[in-house]
C-alpha cells in the first residue's frame, strides 16, 4: 500500500511493493508504514512534521531514493552509510547542520539535495 497526496494535499491510496509515498499527511512518526516494506526502493516522506529518521529504515538495503524534504529533521543518522544502493537523497528545508561522514561511503549516491538547512 502506498499513500500519496495530490496537488491539493488530499491523500489517496495506491498499491505498490517498491514505493512508499506519504507526503503532506501531517506525520510526526512513520514507523507504522515501514513494517511491511523491507524491499522498498523509494521512500518519500516529504512535507510532514518528522523530527527524526526512524532507525529501521537503515536496514532497507534496497532503497535507492529517499526524500525527507520539508520536515523538522535536525540530523541524519550515521547508519545511513549502510544504504549502499542509495542514488538520490533529498532533505531540503530541514534543520540539518552537518552530514555524517558515513555518507561518503555510499558510492552509488548521485544526487544530494540539502538546500534550506542550517549548513
Amino acid at each position: 500500500m502506498c499513500w500519496t497526496a495530490d496537488a491539493y494535499g488530499t491523500c489517496s491510496q495506491a498499491i505498490t511493493s517498491k514505493k512508499l509515498i506519504v507526503t503532506a499527511a501531517g506525520l510526526n512518526s512513520f514507523a507504522m508504514y515501514l513494517a511491511a516494506r523491507p524491499t522498498c526502493t523509494l521512500l518519500d516522506l516529504s512535507n510532514n512534521y518528522l523530527d527524526i529518521m526512524e532507525p529501521s529504515i537503515m536496514t532497507f538495503v534496497n532503497l535507492t531514493h529517499i526524500d525527507f524534504s520539508y520536515n523538522r529533521l535536525k540530523e541524519i543518522p550515521g547508519a545511513i552509510g549502510n544504504l549502499r544502493e542509495l542514488v538520490v537523497f533529498r532533505a531540503n528545508g530541514n534543520l540539518i547542520s552537518e552530514l555524517p561522514s558515513s555518507m561518503g561511503f555510499i558510492e552509488t549516491l548521485e544526487s544530494l539535495a540539502l538546500a534550506e538547512n542550517g549548513m
